[in-house]
């Protein structure tokens, strides 16, 4: 057993290493892009429901948290985006109605910042990352 053990330990620092050189670790793509591009590169995306004199947005979608998950979905869109924030913020935007299974998705409208397209969140799964400054509304409704 010492051996496997050994041979794990040694298995996880190669791939650590690798990860580091490949840059797993960072969030966005290595491609320029522009943060004020809301659009996210497709028609079906959903624009900021209004702009801020901060640069920030306000936004509308569905949210679902789970393992691994923190998914916004916007308003007419078909973009997965990475949703974050302060905890306060996020406990927020978690709808707390009973019987609603926590990967559930439930209506939010948050006020935030949206990166430019890349690959965010776990795996860099996610176009976009959207950062919460505010929340607006949590509802279990449509809304959309």
């Amino acid at each position: 057993m010492p051996g496997l053990t050994r041979t794990l330990v040694r298995l996880i620092g190669i791939l650590a290493i690798g990860c580091a050189l490949a840059g797993c670790g960072e969030s966005g793509s290595d491609t320029a892009s522009d943060p004020s591009d809301t659009t996210g590169g497709t028609a079906t995306s959903k624009t900021p429901d209004s702009t801020a004199p901060d640069g920030s947005a306000e936004y509308s979608g569905h949210y679902s948290v789970g393992f691994e998950v923190s998914e916004f979905v916007p308003c007419s869109s078909d973009e997965s985006w990475w949703l974050v924030g302060t905890p306060e913020l996020m406990s927020q935007v978690q709808s707390d109605e009973p019987g609603r299974a926590p990967t559930t998705p439930v209506f939010v409208r948050v006020r935030g910042e949206l990166s430019g397209p890349g690959n965010y969140g776990h795996l860099g799964a996610y176009d976009r990352q959207l950062t919460v400054t505010e929340v607006l509304e949590v509802g279990s409704e449509d809304g959309c």
